[in-house]
């Protein structure tokens, strides 16, 4: 099975695909909009039939910038087709270039305006 360091590299590389979008694999120290940040959240390791699997959830931050423009920005970005179709980008290559067994996309939360720092 892949390290964590693998996987992420590989999202960004994935992400890397939308339109004008930056993507950061680790926080920026200085985040330029609009952005992409692959965030680790949490995952667990379990053995199920003889198997041990390891699952990673991984948040993906967009930074977008100032609200109206952010606004119409995010919603090109949630689109399931087009140049901006993140999810399209995603589950572009499910097993992450064969790091991962599978890729499976949650929902999105915090659509809006979100203080950062």
């Amino acid at each position: 099975m892949a390290l964590y360091t693998e996987i992420r590299d590989e999202l960004k590389i994935r992400v890397a695909t939308v339109t004008s979008l930056r993507v950061f694999d680790t926080w920026p120290e200085v985040p330029l909009v609009p952005c992409a940040i692959i965030m680790p959240e949490g995952g667990n390791q379990r053995v199920a039939l003889g198997v041990f699997r390891t699952t990673f959830v991984i948040t993906i931050l967009l930074q977008l910038g100032r609200y109206v423009q952010a606004q119409d920005a995010l919603d090109a970005y949630l689109s399931t087709s087009g140049a901006s179709d993140l999810l399209g980008a995603l589950e572009g290559d499910r097993t992450l270039a064969g790091k991962a067994r599978t890729l499976t996309v949650g929902p999105w939360e915090s659509y809006g305006v979100l203080n950062i720092g």
